[in-house]
């Protein structure tokens, strides 16, 4: 089906599908319109209004209203339609969208929304960005009166659609954004915590997302500008990776999403020559990056290096990303708002009353609960046949969960004549360091004086009793029967 009522044009608003009234029949919404999502009759409609009254409903370009949220904001079962200064109910029978709350009529404007938790009361906070009018933020109770005492002015210029997540490691998220000249991050009080120069003079409204690439509790964030593609480490800001990505920006930010199966996350991300041809001349040329701390630069600049276009996917080069889901279907993504095989949720779950969730627009498996999982692998034992005494195990602990497992942790290895027998205590060793999400450590242990390995005895290793709690604990123990190998002279 297709739309075709003037009054929903949507200029560059972003669509999203959710199922408002839990029927099991989605329904599709783009600005404060709602369509059944068979049919495309349309169910309930508001128009995207300013502060004084202006219209924003046939704009074509960029509107305050563009990148709305399904949300269930009083915990009734069924979704609100939430905006910047507004969030509605949809009334199927009468085909409207009625006032939850309307803070328009305050005098507060427009602006792009992102749902969570901020405070930590179980409530949601809906936090906004206004960059059509006056460059400033703004958060809401769940039930729309206000948050903050007073909207807080930024300095970045405009805004793009916000992400909400704990970047810092404390208890509390963080709210960003990228504006036209920097990118901003506030706490949940409203305090700045760092700003990084970046340029989107095209927008001034490109979108950013977030992501826990290491495990550590605390997530990046990936933004791409005019120029670069860069991900930022949370809690200073520090340029983790910058990569030439050029860019005329309107409301695209980078995907995070294991595209190809592997069990790691990739970055996926656009590029294009509308605004500019060419990307600095300061990546390394080994590497193939910098810490791109300018931030800014001449066009006219002879040295430029040419620019990039199309659909590019970033992936780690040593395979240690965590891992994430393969879907991410809409510019407000909150995970819950979507299940693993692509099918809507009938009851769309509270992404902010999961454990490892309370954020927005940040990918993670559903049910990760920042916890390490402990493996031990890749066990050998290479020795000769005559020489038992001489034997070298190694293994590798391996950390395939979603937390850092801190260095330290004891493995013991044990020794038994027969499969089912009593085990002696040969040893232990320790690891030597932190093991992130999705890295491991090579462990090496010597046989003690008097011990030695033969055909028919059994090996056992095993976390000692310091490990850290796990989300699973079944590959913490491995038993396997040693072979010596003959030597030929």
């Amino acid at each position: 089906w297709k739309s075709n009522n003037p009054i929903q044009e949507c200029g560059q608003g972003g669509p999203g599908i959710a199922d408002f009234d839990g029927d099991g029949k989605p329904e599709v919404y783009v600005r404060y319109h709602i369509h059944d999502g068979a049919t495309g009759e349309l169910l309930g409609s508001e128009r995207c209004l300013g502060v004084n009254g202006d219209s924003f409903d046939s704009l074509a370009a960029h509107a305050p209203c563009d990148y709305s949220v399904a949300a269930d904001l009083d915990g009734d079962g069924e979704l609100e339609l939430v905006g910047g200064n507004v969030a509605y109910k949809l009334d199927k029978q009468s085909k409207k969208l009625v006032d939850y709350y309307n803070r328009r009529k305050d005098g507060h404007p427009d602006g792009y929304p992102a749902v969570a938790d901020i405070d930590l009361d179980g409530k949601p906070e809906i936090f906004v960005v206004r960059s059509n009018e006056g460059n400033t933020v703004m958060v809401f109770n769940h039930d729309g009166t206000d948050h903050w005492k007073a909207p807080i002015r930024h300095d970045v210029g405009g805004g793009g659609a916000p992400t909400i997540a704990n970047i810092t490691g404390d208890a509390h998220p963080e709210m960003t954004f990228a504006g036209r000249t920097g990118y901003i991050v506030f706490d949940y009080l409203g305090n700045v915590l760092w700003r990084r120069t970046t340029q989107d003079d095209s927008s001034a409204k490109t979108g950013s997302s977030v992501f826990d690439f290491d495990g550590d509790g605390k997530a990046e964030i990936v933004y791409a500008d005019e120029l670069f593609l860069r991900v930022y480490n949370g809690d200073d800001g520090e340029t983790v990776y910058c990569q030439c990505n050029t860019s005329g920006t309107h409301w695209e930010y980078p995907v995070i999403a294991d595209v190809n199966n592997d069990g790691h996350a990739e970055i996926i991300v656009s590029s294009n020559n509308s605004m500019t041809e060419n990307c600095p001349n300061s990546l390394s040329v080994e590497k193939g990056w910098d810490k791109c701390i300018q931030g800014i630069f001449d066009k006219n600049d002879p040295s430029l290096l040419e620019g990039t276009n199309g659909v590019r996917v970033f992936s780690s080069p040593n395979r240690d990303w965590v891992n994430t889901r393969k879907v991410y279907n809409q510019h407000a993504y909150s995970v819950t708002n979507i299940s693993d095989n692509g099918t809507v949720p009938k009851h769309q779950r509270a992404n902010w009353n999961i454990d490892g969730l309370n954020n927005f627009r940040l990918n993670v498996q559903p049910g990760a609960n920042y916890l390490p999982n402990l493996k031990i692998t890749n066990v050998s034992n290479p020795y000769t046949c005559d020489n038992p005494s001489d034997a070298v195990i190694y293994f590798v602990v391996e950390n395939v969960g979603w937390a850092t497992a801190e260095k330290g942790i004891t493995v013991k290895i044990y020794r038994s004549d027969t499969a089912q027998g009593e085990y002696k205590l040969l040893g232990s060793v320790q690891t030597i360091s932190d093991i992130r999400a999705a890295q491991r450590e090579q462990m090496t242990f010597k046989l003690p004086d008097g011990e030695k390995l033969a055909n028919g005895t059994y090996i056992h290793i095993a976390l000692g009793d310091d490990a850290p709690t796990q989300c699973k604990v079944d590959g913490n123990s491995v038993t396997y029967e040693p072979k010596c190998q003959v030597v030929v002279n």
